[in-house]
């Protein structure tokens, strides 16, 4: 077991457009300990909206 807790913020930064049919990813970053480094673009998916599965020690976790 770990104590260990992970946060997400996400931001979507684009002008408020009416009628947008898509939104298209094409920059992930994440920040730990002012270090940043960039996400590959295949964990995300934007018609997921469920938690994404990470994997911490060898251990398939989820956010509850």
């Amino acid at each position: 077991d770990s104590n260990a807790t992970r946060t997400t913020d996400a931001f979507l930064e684009t002008e408020c457009v009416e009628n947008v049919a898509t939104t298209e990813i094409i920059k992930a970053t994440e920040e730990s300990n002012g270090h940043r480094v960039c996400l590959p673009l295949s964990v995300f998916d934007p018609q997921d909206y469920h938690p994404l599965l990470i994997t911490v020690s060898g251990k398939m976790l989820t956010d509850p």
